[in-house]
């Protein structure tokens, strides 16, 4: 059972990795979550339509809707469900940020239908120190007409800009206190490529920080990641234990294949478990994920589901759909798919923001390292690729210092410098 517990967390911690990265920037910097950067435009989604599979026909099953501020920032979305050929509401998230953009609140709420309004759900909080690019987050939950407390975050990140402590401590509200919890660490080659993750939890008998888990990379020498292993402590024989490992194969072009396998007791040895594929398209897009299911009695591979991701002329995605094995039928059927609808802003309003002379990036295309030009006082670089994810930052990037880029893939990239209130931007090219 520890096992188990100890894999969820783990897994948990990694996505916890990429997600406490997107809560530092994507509410601050006009929602990199929702808004998409293609060469020549820039999307914003305004709505997305989910369909499910009934007798092998699409019917309407949800949608969601999409506002933003003056800014560009999200303000909130609702999603609404079909049912009895209506739309009705279901749930809705709103969000509000300070002048500074130095904190951000966001609020679920949930619609209640027989009274026909909507009700407080849960609530985080994000303060956000930029000087240090300390996260402080406080969770709390709707209860007896109150916001109830229930655990708050501190990230920290080191001095290039990636998370480095991450500690959960819960709170206590009937001593008003909060009790330490988790605690994990990441630590970097000097290369900057994460190698392991360590965590901690609180042992509240002997008020002391004892080993539950760690998470270790390792990578071959083009800088991929290649093995990812999970390993646990056992308190009784005081020793670490094999959990889980993947498998990450870059062999073949466009492609990269994550085996999965768990530890064996009984045998000493590792088994297979799940192998999952993700193809790219030419532009780089994530345009397909296989999953497959390793089957004991065939001692062979056993297909479970794809999912199949559709983009426009410019990159952006317009639909994804989801589609499992049927083994009695020896077919893929359908289950989900999701349309994304855009509202699509010429470039030419940006085009003075986006090629601002205050910044110059040399060369361009780069095929390792750019190198930056400004002036003023920068607090912050940020390269976002053309979908809007944040691939790389620095709190405090210095004038004419380089920037490894060798581990992003080929193609248009966007650096936004910022300098408190005003930003400077720049494409360029990572051959």
């Amino acid at each position: 059972m520890k096992s188990i517990v100890t894999l969820v967390a783990a897994l948990a911690a990694c996505i916890v990795h990429v997600n406490a990265q997107f809560d530092v920037h994507a509410r601050t910097t006009n929602s990199a979550n929702v808004i998409q950067f293609s060469d020549q435009t820039y999307y914003q989604l305004d709505s997305t339509l989910t369909y499910i599979d009934n007798n092998s026909l699409w019917i309407q099953k949800g949608k969601s809707y999409y506002a933003y501020d003056n800014n560009k920032r999200l303000s909130g979305f609702l999603f609404q469900t079909f049912d009895s050929n209506e739309w009705i509401n279901s749930k809705k998230t709103t969000y509000s940020y300070s002048e500074d953009n130095s904190s951000w609140e966001k609020n679920d709420h949930i619609w209640h239908s027989l009274n026909s309004e909507w009700q407080n759900l849960s609530q985080k909080q994000y303060i956000q120190n930029r000087s240090t690019g300390e996260l402080d987050v406080l969770f709390s939950k709707w209860e007896s007409n109150s916001w109830d407390k229930k655990w708050q975050q501190k990230q920290t990140y080191d001095s290039e800009g990636r998370l480095a402590t991450y500690n959960t401590v819960r709170w206590n509200n009937e001593s008003n206190e909060k009790e330490n919890y988790w605690n994990y660490v990441c630590h970097y080659d000097n290369e900057g490529k994460l190698i392991q993750i360590t965590n901690k939890s609180f042992d509240t008998k002997s008020n002391q920080w004892t080993d539950e888990w760690e998470c270790i990379h390792e990578y071959n020498n083009s800088g991929n990641r290649t093995h990812e292993q999970i390993i646990d402590w056992d308190n009784d024989s005081e020793q670490w234990n094999n959990l889980t490992t993947q498998l990450i194969d870059h062999s073949e072009a466009n492609k990269i294949v994550k085996t999965k396998q768990n530890w064996n007791d009984e045998f000493g040895s590792w088994s297979n478990n799940m192998r999952i594929t993700e193809t790219f398209n030419q532009l780089g897009k994530l345009s397909e994920v296989s999953r497959e299911y390793w089957d004991i009695t065939s001692n062979d591979w056993i297909p479970h589901r794809i999912d199949i991701y559709t983009f426009n002329e410019d990159g952006i995605k317009t639909e994804a759909a989801t589609f499992y094995w049927n083994k009695n039928t020896s077919e893929w059927n359908n289950h989900v798919k999701t349309a994304y609808h855009y509202s699509k802003i010429s470039d030419s309003e940006n085009d003075d923001k986006e090629q601002n002379t205050d910044l110059v990036i040399f060369p361009n295309p780069a095929q390792s390292e750019i190198y930056l030009k400004f002036s003023g006082e920068a607090k912050d670089l940020k390269i976002i690729s053309m979908d809007g994810a944040v691939v790389l930052q620095e709190l405090v990037p210095s004038i004419y210092r380089s920037v490894n880029i060798s581990r992003l893939r080929s193609g248009m990239y966007i650096a936004i410098i910022s300098f408190g209130d005003t930003q400077a931007s720049m494409k360029f090219i990572k051959k």
